[in-house]
């Protein structure tokens, strides 16, 4: 990852429900990629996505499936 990527890692914040995931415990599939790098914002409301929790984990971890058409 170049110097630009990293800082807008570093920038990104992805909240549910008003609250912000920890950004390491979010993780996005193949199909929902694209779009997520698409997103020119800093943060970024799961529930704009589809989305699942895993539960089985001792840090509940969010994975994005795929973005919700809006409109």
């Amino acid at each position: 990852m170049n110097k630009d990527g990293s800082k807008a890692l570093s920038l990104l914040k992805v909240t549910l429900n008003g609250e912000e995931l920890t950004l390491s415990n979010v993780f996005v599939t193949g199909d929902a990629i694209a779009f997520w790098q698409a997103e020119k914002q800093t943060v970024i409301d799961l529930a704009s996505w589809y989305w699942y929790k895993d539960l089985e984990s001792k840090e509940p971890l969010y994975i994005v499936t795929e973005r919700k058409i809006l409109g």
